[in-house]
């Protein structure tokens, strides 16, 4: 129970009726030292009767939200109430958000009143901030009592539960980037071909075709039937290391890393391409190899749920170890990687020369805030601020894309290809990219 205002000031005039009974000492005036428990009586039962009359209302309540949202996406939370019997009473509720989601007021609490028919509702936007699974916890709420003194307290005992996965690529996008690379030219560099199956030895078979280990465990000659290889292997190396916490935009470095490990690897295991996935920061975190096919997918999601943020520098040499010890054939490797200031970009321009048998492809994202500040410095002053600051806010801003940018530039000059573009257009631009470069390697 929690008393309402009006109620908290009738108390206090009770108080001060009792204070001045007290004081009195004159015989004639001995009646006011009890006057006050008649109010303080009758304000008791009407508590009383408000209790027994607002405890006949049942309160039931639910949410409705997806049972799977993607990761960085806004969704719609609503909070559905309805008082049996039907009575237009006035609720509250109190939400805590649990870990992973976001509001722009935070936790929050909201009074709604009823309709005729005891039906109220509430919605809100939020937003899934990291790759956990979310559980909501029982809603907290209060009912108006019937006669406006008190609110009494409810508490609903559903718990909901909700699944985070990473963001795919849209049909849309797939069907742009197809549309876009149409015209790169498809030449092929040379032919590789791997073993499709064995078969038994027909006269005109070349002798080079035989295959004499199979021939001698079968007792007969058996012939290799080879295809053409048609697969492009992709290794995605994500750096989880301690400046992936940095904020970018809306998320931190980190999940936008995620996403676009899922999108872009999910690209290419619809195209039948083979995919790698490592995890580093100062040593490898985990990997998965030869993911293919449906299975890989689901295998994706449950390794980029383990993946988890690291407190210390990265290093991508400890990517180079892993690469010369299990990928023995060339692959292209996609970097998703810090190259914000001096240090980190040489170290990742050290590992793509040590590794020149592969290709590589960085991706570079651009942080929004800086964009947003060089376009509109005055809408980011502090209040009170000179507005000859806007100047200074632009050429800080300006300069400090221009950095991210020399960062990238020196990448390329080790001869990786660069895909520099902000998160909210890095989809796009990295699978067409990507594609690109597969419909070149044909």
């Amino acid at each position: 129970m929690s008393l309402r205002p009006r109620t908290l000031w009738i108390l206090a005039l009770i108080a001060i009726l009792a204070a001045l009974g007290i004081w009195q000492s004159s015989p004639e005036h001995a009646f006011l030292r009890r006057a006050w428990m008649l109010p303080l009586g009758v304000l008791a039962l009407a508590l009383c009767l408000e209790y027994w009359l607002t405890k006949r209302y049942v309160l039931r309540i639910s949410r409705s939200l997806p049972q799977q949202i993607e990761l960085g996406r806004e969704f719609t939370y609503t909070l559905h109430a309805q008082i049996e019997p039907a009575r237009n009473l006035t609720l509250e509720f109190a939400e805590y958000l649990p870990l992973g989601l976001h509001s722009e007021i935070g936790d929050w609490q909201q009074i709604v009143q009823c309709n005729p028919q005891g039906c109220a509702q509430h919605s809100q936007r939020l937003r899934a901030m990291a790759l956990v699974p979310i559980e909501f916890g029982a809603v907290r709420a209060r009912v108006l009592g019937v006669l406006g003194l008190a609110w009494w307290n409810r508490e609903a005992a559903e718990h909901s539960r909700m699944q985070v996965v990473p963001q795919m690529p849209s049909h849309d996008v797939s069907a742009r980037i197809q549309r876009s690379i149409q015209g790169i030219s498809s030449h092929r560099r040379g032919q590789s071909f791997e073993l499709h199956s064995l078969r038994d030895y027909q006269p005109g078979d070349a002798p080079r075709s035989i295959d004499w280990k199979a021939s001698a465990r079968s007792s007969q000659l058996k012939v290799r039937v080879m295809r053409e290889e048609q697969q492009l292997e992709l290794l995605i190396a994500v750096d989880v290391g301690r400046r992936s916490g940095l904020g970018l935009g809306e998320m931190r470095r980190f999940e936008h890393a995620l996403n676009i490990t899922a999108r872009l690897a999910q690209f290419a295991l619809a195209r039948s391409d083979r995919v790698h996935v490592l995890a580093y920061a100062d040593s490898v975190q985990l990997s998965a190899t030869k993911l293919q096919g449906s299975k890989g997918v689901q295998t994706l999601h449950g390794i980029l749920r383990q993946i988890q943020l690291q407190s210390v520098e990265s290093n991508p040499d400890c990517v180079v170890h892993w690469v010369r010890q299990h990928l023995k054939q060339p692959v292209l490797i996609c970097w998703l990687a810090d190259t914000d200031g001096d240090i980190p970009a040489a170290r990742l321009t050290a590992a793509i020369r040590s590794l020149r048998v592969h290709r590589s492809l960085v991706a570079g994202l651009l942080e929004p805030n800086y964009r947003a500040i060089a376009q509109h410095p005055q809408a980011h002053l502090q209040p009170g601020e000179r507005a000859w600051l806007a100047a200074s806010l632009r050429l800080s801003a300006s300069h400090m894309q221009q950095l991210q940018v020399q960062a990238l530039q020196s990448v390329r000059k080790a001869g990786a290809e660069v895909v520099i573009d902000y998160p909210n257009r890095m989809d796009a631009s990295l699978l067409r990219s990507y594609s690109g470069l597969r419909a070149r390697s044909r």
